[in-house]
């Protein structure tokens, strides 16, 4: 009893940014943990799945505190999307967190070079146009609903399947593995954090290889998945700085290797153009 109504304090005191207090959010991941505290230490509620909707009252320290059928608790910020309040567009001089939220995820998705500054200026107009032109969208430089909306789905579609991938560093490389039961072989922890995020590729590497948008090394950006020797024969996910993840080879383990290291021939896209 106690710590529930240490977790209700905390909750009301704290806002998560661009969001008011009981903001609709939806769970993007399986079996992620509810729990009583904003932490790995607290006791689990029960098991919330991918889709499930639930309400957003605050959040602490990357814990994002929830109601979902009657129970309160926190779930770890990389497994849910909170819908934004704000259906004002953003455009050239808007300035505050709902522009630095767009900036960041425009430079995570390799529209934007530099930092979020929470300022409308040149570059993010710019930025905006060639998202709404390569995504189909009226390119006219101003974020609106549909913008902000695209722009948010693919962003969170990257970290998902990113944040999944990196939940199993360490697990044991398994021929044929496609599960964390198990373990998994390097097209299979591909295949899989890509499901995650509710994107289907095919299973070997060779396939995933051959499908999706092929980008070029200058244009590769984080969930991009990386593949190796000719014919392709191994797979990763891209982190960015020159550093992918994935699942080595027998006797290894899920790790995070530097690109240089690896004789890299393909890159392919399946979370956005």
């Amino acid at each position: 009893m106690k710590n529930k109504m240490l977790s209700l304090i905390l909750a009301a005191s704290l806002v998560l940014p661009g969001t008011a207090l009981a903001a609709s959010g939806v769970i993007t991941g399986d079996m992620v943990n509810l729990r009583t505290g904003p932490g790995l230490g607290y006791s689990r509620i029960q098991y919330l799945y991918k889709g499930n909707a639930v309400t957003v009252n605050g959040n602490t320290n990357g814990w994002v505190f929830v109601s979902y059928n009657g129970k309160d608790g926190y779930v770890y910020s990389d497994y849910v999307t909170v819908a934004s309040s704000s259906s004002a567009n953003l455009k050239w001089g808007s300035r505050g967190d709902e522009v630095k939220k767009l900036q960041q995820n425009l430079i995570l998705l390799g529209y934007l070079k530099g930092s979020a500054d929470g300022i409308f200026g040149a570059n993010t107009h710019s930025a905006v146009i060639s998202y709404q032109s390569k995504n189909g969208l009226s390119a006219d430089g101003i974020a609106g609903k549909l913008t902000q909306s695209a722009v948010s789905k693919e962003a969170n579609k990257v970290n998902t399947v990113i944040s999944t991938a990196k939940k199993y560093l360490g697990l044991p490389y398994l021929t044929g593995g496609t599960s964390p039961s198990t373990g998994f072989d390097c097209s299979g922890l591909t295949q899989y954090s890509h499901a995650q995020a509710g994107i289907s590729i095919p299973r070997v590497s060779y396939q995933q290889a051959a499908g999706g948008v092929s980008v070029s090394k200058a244009s590769i950006r984080p969930g991009d998945i990386v593949c190796f020797n000719s014919p392709v024969s191994h797979v990763g996910i891209y982190l960015g700085d020159n550093k992918f993840i994935h699942s080595s080879k027998p006797g290894d383990v899920v790790k995070i290797t530097d690109l240089k290291y690896m004789d890299l021939t393909k890159i392919v896209r399946y979370t956005g153009k």
